[in-house]
Formats: C-alpha cells, sequence, structure tokens
C-alpha cells in the first residue's frame, strides 16, 4: 500500500524525469563511435515472405537497417540524480523528479542507504530475458566499489540466478531506502565499450566452468514452447535434418544454464527460432562463429545482429513460410535451410 501511495504522489506533486535537464552534467563512459558492419546473410526470394515486424519496430525501418554496412553508436553515459529516495519501482529525486519502472518489484528487500550507486537494469531488461542478457547483465560491470551497481528488481527467469553467479554479477538488490548520490545509466549502445563487457562476462564463463570446446558442426536451440507464441510447427523435422548433418540440439526448457553453456562453448554455427534463445549463444558460441535465426514470417526482426555486430559474429536469417492456419511456421526447404548455412560459415 505505502508503494502505491508514493507512485500516486509521484505522478501527482512530481515532475517526470528528464534526463536532458542534466544532460551537461553526465559522466561519458564511452563517446560515440562509428563502425563498419558487414550485411546480413539470407536468400533474396525470402525478402517477398516478411509481412511483419515484431511489437518493437516499424517493418520498413528494420529493413533499411539490415542493408546497413555503417553504424553509429551513441554515447554510454552516467547521469547524476543526486539524492535519490527508492520505493517500490520507483525512484523521487532530491530535486523533485520522479521515475518508476513498469514492473514493479514484489519483493522485500532490506532498505539501503548508500553514499553512491548506479541504476544498471532497465524496464525492457526486466520485462524479456534476451534483453537481460543482452543489455542489464553487461550494465552491471559499470558498478564499482566505490559506485556499485544497484537493480530494484532481481529477475525471474529460470536461468537468470545460475548466470549471474557464473558471470560474477555484483549487482545490489533494493527497492526502499535511499542513496545519496544517484546515477541513471544509459547503455544501449553497441559500442566498443559494450564490446569490453561482453568479453569480460565470457571470460568469467570460462573461468567459472573451464568449459571445453563442442565437438559437432553447430548447434540448434530448440524453442519448446517456453516465450512469446512463435511456433516453428515442424521442429522435429528440423532437428531430424539437422542432426543427420552433425548438428547437436540444446532444449532450454529443460536444462539449466550451465548445462547450456557446456553444450554452447565455442560452437561455429548456432541456428535457434527468433527470440530471447539467441542470448544463450552470444556469451559461449565461437567469436569467429556465426548465427542463423529462423524467423516467423510476421514476426520478423533483426535486433539480435546489432550484438553479431559488435562481437564480430556473422548473422543471417532464413524466413520460413507461414502455416495455412496462420498459427504457425515451417522451414519448407532444408535445401534452401543448407544454402543459407553454407554461405554464413563462408562469408
Amino acid at each position: 500500500m505505502k508503494n502505491k501511495l508514493y507512485r500516486l504522489a509521484g505522478r501527482l506533486f512530481a515532475k517526470p524525469l528528464n534526463l536532458e535537464s542534466i544532460a551537461k552534467e553526465a559522466t561519458v563512459l564511452c563517446p560515440q563511435e562509428e563502425q563498419d558492419v558487414p550485411p546480413a546473410v539470407y536468400l533474396p526470394a525470402h525478402l517477398q515472405r516478411i509481412t511483419g515486424s515484431t511489437i518493437y519496430s516499424i517493418l520498413s525501418e528494420t529493413i533499411e537497417r539490415m542493408h546497413e554496412t555503417h553504424s553509429i553508436h551513441a554515447p554510454t553515459l552516467m547521469y547524476p540524480l543526486g539524492k535519490t529516495m527508492l520505493f517500490g519501482g520507483g525512484l523521487w529525486t532530491h530535486n523533485n523528479q520522479f521515475m518508476t519502472r513498469s514492473i514493479n518489484a514484489k519483493e522485500n528487500f532490506e532498505r539501503i542507504n548508500l553514499q553512491q550507486a548506479v541504476v544498471t537494469d532497465a524496464d525492457i531488461g526486466l520485462s524479456y530475458f534476451g534483453h537481460w542478457m543482452r543489455e542489464v547483465v553487461p550494465a552491471s560491470l559499470v558498478g564499482t566499489t566505490e559506485i556499485p551497481s544497484l537493480s530494484l528488481r532481481r529477475p525471474h527467469y529460470s536461468h537468470a540466478a545460475q548466470y549471474a553467479q557464473f558471470f560474477k554479477l555484483q549487482t545490489i538488490y533494493a527497492n526502499k531506502g535511499s542513496v545519496d548520490n544517484l546515477y541513471l545509466l544509459s547503455d544501449f549502445s553497441q559500442n566498443s565499450y559494450k564490446l569490453k563487457r561482453y568479453l569480460t562476462l565470457r571470460d568469467n564463463l570460462k573461468d567459472s566452468l573451464k568449459p571445453q570446446d563442442i565437438v559437432h558442426k553447430g548447434v540448434f536451440i530448440a524453442r519448446g514452447q517456453s516465450g512469446s507464441n512463435r511456433a516453428l510447427i515442424n521442429e522435429d523435422e528440423v532437428i531430424a535434418h539437422l542432426e543427420k548433418n552433425g548438428f547437436d540440439v540444446i532444449y532450454p526448457e529443460k536444462m539449466t544454464s550451465e548445462a547450456i553453456i557446456r553444450k554452447l562453448w565455442n560452437a561455429k554455427v548456432v541456428i535457434t527460432v527468433e527470440g530471447s534463445a539467441h542470448n544463450h549463444a552470444i556469451y559461449s558460441m565461437a567469436r569467429t562463429g556465426c548465427l542463423l535465426t529462423l524467423q516467423p514470417p510476421n514476426r520478423f526482426g533483426i535486433i539480435i545482429k546489432n550484438a553479431c555486430d559488435c562481437l564480430g559474429i556473422g548473422w543471417g536469417f532464413y524466413v520460413c513460410a507461414a502455416s495455412h492456419d496462420g498459427e504457425g511456421f515451417y522451414v519448407d526447404s532444408f535445401a534452401d535451410l543448407d544454402k543459407v548455412i553454407d554461405k554464413l560459415q563462408a562469408q
């Protein structure tokens, strides 16, 4: 009840958090950068199959970005909020600015009173495992002994606790108390500073588990029933085809994070359906490897390409055919699938 009253008071009496007003005071952790990137690998005829994009993007813009070979990365910044109160999923600053997370913490954390901290979580990272892995996890490495990483909610994903242990994350979780000097991190760019942290996280996995390189040609990460409803209706046939061609198969719903990491370690080729499962691969697969996305025609997405470009991993896609009832999609040509895999490996 108290948290609800705080959020209501914030909406009624405080100003929405305005980062532009403190932009000049922000600490630059990485300046704006530019990078040449390789184009996506795909079969040209498959572009005609695309009927829609993910809910967070516009299809025309997604197609345009897919063909870009030069990226401009915004700077990574820490915005100073000054003395700030924490309550539930919200922050209330000393100069009467207010911010609330769309997902409010339900855990009863200990009250904190810190001199300094940096908020390294994000709404979307509290909603989707992939964004947590790709954004919140590397953001947590910004924290130091002097300015620790702070999150208003512990991730609820089934694999998160083990990953946090193997990544050696030191995040403080709190949703009540105060911080004398709180910073808010802006860290969405796939710049050289993000690459440095990706590689540190990969090194931490290696140090924690001492994994051995896999012996298979590649790995297929099965979609199963997890996540949003994106049904690869002939997944069993896809698995049979890939196994016949030397691939191993991962079933994330049935496996621990440790088992997944060991099955992916230094894989040269990883294939999976568009979605969060990609993110199991980016820390564990070979840095000289390639990632292939099986795309639902009505939910075409390329966000994983940004991380692949940062890491130097080749990326391509196969647009599946839509089922007649519109409830799923399927790989309609294993010969074409093999062509895309060969094109990726030859890149």
